[in-house]
């Protein structure tokens, strides 16, 4: 059992504190690793996170067209699935 799990440094990160996040990860992984290229990269993920637009059901059920179909397909798979049990 895990008995200490430390913050998300994400998390962390996306609400500024860097530094606990670099703390973080330097116990966490190997010694001699490049956390602060780390701690970067998800500032980078954070920041693309923010630009994407929420999803919808109408995104979902009504998909571009080049995807309609195989989104509806896998819906009646699904389905079909269940029905089988």
């Amino acid at each position: 059992a895990i008995t200490f799990m430390p913050e998300s440094p994400r998390w962390l990160v996306a609400r500024g504190r860097v530094e606990e996040a670099q703390h973080i990860l330097e116990k966490t992984h190997p010694p001699g690793e490049n956390v602060t290229e780390i701690i970067a990269d998800i500032g980078v993920d954070l920041a693309c996170s923010d630009k994407c637009t929420v999803a919808t059901w109408k995104a979902v059920v009504c998909p571009e067209p080049c995807y309609r179909q195989t989104v509806w397909l896998a819906f009646f798979v699904a389905i079909a699935q269940q029905i089988n049990g």
